[in-house]
């Protein structure tokens, strides 16, 4: 859907929330393509409000993606209401969704932040450090959203190793380094196979780049929330994409960046007590990440072992600490 005709459906179905107007919508910047949906920045012509239209689809228009935008739609619903009492964070406040010529639409308030990866390469130590604290307690507010009680759950440790295995086993083994770590994260895991945490409601992609912060508040984008699991597998992720947001093989002055964002994300979320667990977990998703590269070919190799590999003897060696 392109831009007069998604500006056309939004001024249909939507009214301005601050100023109640109808119809006066324009588009106001180059549209953001992303792999499965395109984003549009609207302005309210009668009192300059600003939102976002999010349409599914992409180049490509596949069903799911319209069903996948609208359970993101209740899924904000359910959420803005569990984020109301923190004033320094949340999620974006849905307008309305809308089914369109074959694809979905989702309105919501514009947030004026730019994400989480980009925006701490400009902040110093200090407010490096408020950032991800924040980003943690965000997390652990998406957590605590979903209140039906539970049983803790193991970090099925089995399937983990067997998916890798079959999946990235035969490009890891071809080098000694990655082999190396493959061993560690099945010897380490047989420790670790019936290690319980908490079973939560978890994000299902969560990374700096999907959290917007404006040096003083944050929220999240893209929450999928419907998958249970363990807590610790929104956790890692993170904290990998950390690790390559900020470039934390790139000399000392960059680990010590990355050691403080990731030390006041996890004290923000209270995850000092999943050390071992988070490590493994971190392992196995670097593990995952490298073996899809090195499928790719010869410079998608040289990339990983760059940026990746690092990575993966920093966990070896925390695996090895927490156990």
């Amino acid at each position: 859907m392109e831009t007069p005709q998604t500006v056309a459906v939004v001024n249909s179905h939507v009214r301005c929330p601050l100023c109640q107007r109808a119809g006066k919508w324009v588009a106001i910047a180059r549209p953001d393509r992303r792999q499965n949906s395109t984003v549009y920045q609207l302005r309210c012509q009668a009192c300059g409000n600003r939102v976002a239209a999010k349409v599914s689809g992409g180049k490509q228009y596949r069903a799911d993606h319209c069903a996948e935008l609208k359970n993101e739609y209740t899924t904000l619903c359910h959420l803005h209401g569990a984020y109301t009492r923190h004033e320094d964070m949340g999620v974006l406040k849905p307008l309305g969704f809308i089914e369109a010529a074959g694809h979905g639409i989702l309105v919501t308030q514009w947030f004026a932040g730019s994400d989480l990866a980009r925006a701490a390469r400009q902040l110093d130590a200090a407010a490096l450090a408020r950032a991800f604290r924040l980003a943690g307690e965000w997390l652990l507010q998406l957590h605590d959203a979903d209140d039906e009680p539970r049983p803790c759950v193991d970090l099925g440790v089995t399937q983990k190793i067997d998916h890798l295995s079959k999946t990235y086993g035969d490009v890891l083994r071809c080098s000694a380094r990655a082999q190396k770590a493959l061993e560690l994260l099945a010897t380490s895991g047989i420790k670790l196979a019936t290690w319980k945490t908490r079973a939560v409601r978890i994000h299902g992609d969560f990374k700096p780049q999907n959290m917007l912060y404006d040096h003083s508040s944050c929220v999240g984008l893209d929450i999928h929330w419907g998958i249970i699991g363990a807590a610790t597998y929104d956790l890692a992720p993170f904290l990998n994409h950390l690790w390559m947001a900020i470039g934390g093989n790139h000399g000392a002055a960059a680990l010590r960046r990355y050691q403080v964002a990731e030390e006041a994300f996890l004290r923000g979320y209270g995850a000092t007590g999943l050390l071992e667990g988070l490590r493994w977990v971190q392992l196995y998703f670097a593990l995952c990440q490298l073996g899809s590269y090195r499928q790719r070919g010869r410079l998608s190799v040289v990339y990983a072992n760059w940026q990746i590999m690092p990575l993966v003897r920093r966990l070896e060696n925390q695996l090895r600490e927490s156990s």
